[in-house]
């Protein structure tokens, strides 16, 4: 498919016109299109979303300065250490990096307000927060709320949130039903019945393809779907890491690339090393590398380590990691390093073949560190 090849949340014009088409069907919602000349980039949303924000609502004093992705955000307010913010009732899907620079873009040139909304709650070291930045329009400042923004353009889905003011939630609950149904953005999902001669008795009865943007592959998966969960067959580790320890290196630079590649790397307060590459064919030129990587925290604080703080460098492009990450067993999972304690897992790169590939940890509170990986293991 090359929708893929327009962004992930960037409305293509037959989008926009199933999106005119489809929001009929909400009575009383009226489809806008914003445009950001910035970025050469349209969204859609609705005219009466722009009602939402509350006069009498209280924000944080926060100061925006960037972000890993659209469900965490980076800002910085009286407190030295940084405040990280994921916008409330949603579950945001990994995006290529153009896209995640798009929108970065978007936000940096916008003025935005937090509010906690009296949400004391923290996931994974961020605070669910409703995030509004503001659209200029027809003369006027108006306010647009991140999370229904993200699920309208298919960037993210409804999470169920107990806190959630009861419009808002209904609101991103039917949005987000209806971005899956027009298949918008990041939503690929194609739902057919079983194939003949099956058996149906264990499944729903239905089959998703599941394509993620940025990718020509196509996934398949029986039964009820968390897009989040990829649709993959999770690599054992203890299959992953097999014979690592028997290949033989006769190439002594390369040995010494091993070496340094399983050695501790930082400033002291955070360090990480990579201990296994193992690298996959996937298809036109690409390949699928497996990286199990350790963060330990030498500090006397707690920190925060992500998966999505992780970056791969290859043929001077930038890599996230692949949202098949999540469906490996013991993939590397977000978690709050107390003192002197460490985290390890795998993290999944889709990547062409190159002669060299650098990882990089960027962490906020220091400076990235870099590293230079060496492939252990062909597959």
């Amino acid at each position: 498919m090359d929708c893929d090849q327009e962004g992930g949340g960037r409305v293509k014009k037959i989008e926009l016109a199933l999106f005119f088409l489809s929001s009929a069907l909400l009575i009383g919602l009226t489809p806008v299109v914003l445009e950001f000349p910035s970025v050469d980039a349209t969204y859609s949303y609705f005219e009466e979303y722009f009602d939402l924000l509350e006069p009498e609502t209280e924000f944080k004093d926060l100061r925006f300065l960037g972000m890993n992705s659209p469900g965490s955000l980076l800002f910085v307010g009286s407190n030295p250490l940084p405040t990280f913010i994921t916008p409330i009732g949603v579950k945001c899907f990994s995006i290529d990096p153009n896209l995640k620079t798009e929108l970065e873009t978007i936000l940096m040139k916008s003025e935005l307000k937090v509010s906690t909304g009296g949400v004391v709650t923290i996931k994974n070291n961020h605070t669910p927060a409703y995030v509004w930045f503001n659209y200029s329009s027809t003369g006027m400042d108006r306010w647009i709320l991140l999370s229904l923004f993200l699920v309208e353009n298919g960037l993210a889905e409804y999470e169920e949130c107990r806190v959630l003011r009861e419009d808002i939630d209904t609101l991103l609950s039917e949005a987000s039903s209806k971005a899956q149904e027009n298949l918008t953005g990041q939503w690929k999902v194609v739902i057919s019945s079983k194939p003949e001669g099956k058996d149906t008795s264990k499944s729903s009865g239905s089959t998703f393809i599941y394509s993620p943007a940025g990718s020509s592959e196509v996934f398949t998966y029986k039964g009820e779907v968390d897009i989040f969960k990829v649709i993959m067959e999770a690599e054992k580790p203890d299959e992953i890491e097999k014979n690592n320890d028997q290949q033989t290196v006769n190439d002594v630079k390369r040995a010494e690339d091993i070496e340094k590649m399983r050695e501790f790397s930082g400033e002291g307060l955070v360090e990480i090393l990579v201990r296994h590459v193992i690298s996959k064919s996937a298809s036109s030129g690409y390949y699928w590398l497996y990286v199990w990587t350790i963060v330990r925290n030498l500090s006397d604080i707690t920190v925060h380590a992500n998966p999505t703080y992780f970056t791969l460098i290859c043929e001077n492009r930038v890599y996230n990691p692949h949202i098949n990450t999540y469906s490996l067993k013991e993939y590397f999972d977000a978690v709050d390093l107390y003192p002197i304690t460490y985290t390890a897992g795998w993290l999944l790169f889709h990547v062409p073949k190159a002669s060299s590939y650098t990882i990089v940890y960027d962490w906020f509170l220091g400076k990235p560190i870099s590293k230079k990986i060496v492939i252990t293991e062909k597959r």
